[in-house]
């Protein structure tokens, strides 16, 4: 609790310095001409630093939106309809629900958009960096530490994930158990697979395995959608009396006022991060070739639409499918004589595989930051072996480790609601104050013949202006309040095992 208390220290820090500039350097635009001077050679200097991404960005659009969709998605899309069945057992549900997964993932694209304009604005490459120039340097550090803790036990989560998926795979191929053990399964995946596509220099290459992810992906959704469609799992279907009573389906059993009041809130927590991607979005912005607010813009809302949408269609299928009984990865309510199901969860596994190393990245990133290595050449020197020590270490941690449930659950509720809406709030509060008091100075010393503007002048704020203010702080309190109900449901739900 003590990072989300810094992290409202932080927010209510830049909120209460009033009609000033977030930061420092940008609140001397009050006191000093030459002051403010300075800052517009800053801007030049960002602009040039802006400018010179243009030259090293490799990624077309459809890379973008691919890649950008691909690390949105992942395992967790097959576990939205256990969020439903969490509170209700009724069809009716889904309305609600269906509801709160688009205004979610609205939210969610704007936050990210907004990362990429503030990349932008202050021409840097990094979540880091763009926090320091937006709201300070002394509080980067907390920036970089959240993305290197999130995305840590993310790529921890995977590969525990990919172990357990792949060696049951294997299994039903009756492959001798030197190939289908799950530590050899593991290691195999690491060093053959994982560790050269880490290895890639740049998202472009990684075009084609998101492809390939997002088809894997998709299928799982057709094949869900083509079950419920057929009847398979329906009473005399070809398939109910293959599963267990636990994992048929149920409609309209449960007493309204049967179901605990904190799992109420698993839909929630849940959407609120389902959409959880923010920590690549200065890197999506950094590789975009010809990078405008345009194109970055127009890669965010395809890449979060195609989201929402297999979203939407796992959700709904899996639901109707099998109601109050849906588990939490809901592949496992289908036949294992089903071999449509065996393809589909071939495919998830293939999936997350793909998205290891667009998580990956990240969180290479974000120790670098940590490490604080800004040049471009001694990153580049590092990633061998930074990699190298960061997968040894994953790697090591999911040999030993078979569930880290309430762990990662932790921290995704509480370091994924921060990085979806409180963090980048608070940045955006910071560059439209800043952006405000430069445009109400200036109009200052025209109307005042060129005089230094008073350290009590009041913010001049457009009606847009005011509006998009009005949301981040909404944005911020909605992120807090997400983040204490995720972490609320996740200790009522270990302590209830």
């Amino acid at each position: 609790m003590r990072l989300l208390s810094l992290l409202i220290a932080l927010c209510f820090a830049s909120s209460c310095q009033g009609a000033s500039a977030p930061a420092s350097h940008l609140a001397s635009l009050h006191v000093a001409h030459q002051h403010e001077k300075q800052q517009q050679q800053k801007v030049v200097v960002s602009a040039a630093a802006a400018a010179s991404s243009v030259a090293v960005g490799q990624s077309d659009l459809s890379s973008s939106i691919f890649n950008l969709a691909k690390t949105i998605l992942g395992a967790g899309v097959l576990s939205l309809p256990s969020g439903v069945a969490a509170f209700s057992d009724q069809t009716s549900a889904l309305v609600p629900a269906s509801s709160l997964l688009v205004f979610m993932g609205l939210v969610s694209a704007y936050s990210f958009a907004s990362i990429g304009k503030a990349c932008k604005l202050h021409g840097t490459k990094s979540f880091a960096d763009a926090w320091a120039k937006s709201v300070g340097p002394k509080s980067a550090v907390v920036i970089s530490s959240i993305i290197t803790f999130k995305t840590f036990f993310a790529c921890l989560a995977y590969s525990i994930i990919i172990g357990d998926s792949f060696s049951s795979i294997l299994k039903s191929f009756h492959l001798p158990s030197s190939l289908t053990s799950r530590s050899n399964v593991i290691l195999g995946l690491s060093s053959c697979v994982i560790f050269p596509l880490c290895m890639l220099k740049n998202m472009d290459a990684l075009k084609y395995t998101s492809i390939l992810g997002l088809s894997g992906i998709a299928y799982c959704a057709v094949f869900m959608l083509l079950r419920y469609f057929d009847g398979s799992y329906r009473a005399g279907g070809k398939f109910i009396k293959d599963i267990s009573s636990t994992f048929m389906p149920s409609f309209g059993v449960r007493k309204a006022d049967s179901t605990p009041v904190h799992v109420v809130f698993v839909l929630i927590s849940m959407m609120a991060t389902a959409y959880v991607a923010h920590y690549n979005a200065p890197k999506f912005w950094a590789e975009l070739k010809q990078p405008t607010l345009k194109r970055y813009n127009t890669v965010v809302a395809s890449a979060f639409g195609l989201a929402a949408a297999i979203y939407m269609s796992v959700m709904w299928a899996g639901f109707l499918t099998f109601g109050g009984h849906s588990t939490g990865f809901i592949l496992n309510n289908y036949s294992a004589k089903d071999q449509l199901a065996t393809f589909a969860r071939l495919a998830i596994g293939f999936g997350i595989l793909c998205g290891y190393p667009l998580t990956f990245s990240a969180l290479r990133d974000g120790t670098f930051d940590l490490l604080k290595i800004k040049d471009a050449a001694t990153r580049d020197k590092a990633v061998l072996p930074t990699t190298v020590a960061m997968m040894g270490v994953i790697t090591s941690f999911a040999l030993v480790l078979k569930n880290v449930g309430v762990v990662v659950s932790f921290s995704g509720a509480l370091i994924g609601a921060m990085l979806i809406y409180f963090v980048p709030a608070v940045m955006n509060i910071c560059n439209i104050r800043a952006e405000a008091r430069g445009a109400t100075n200036t109009a200052y010393k025209k109307a005042h013949r060129n005089t230094t503007p008073p350290a009590s002048l009041a913010l001049q704020l457009t009606s847009s202006q005011q509006l998009e203010l009005a949301g981040n702080y909404g944005m911020a309190a909605m992120g807090i309040v997400i983040a204490v109900i995720g972490v609320t449901v996740t200790l009522m739900g270990s302590s209830s095992h």
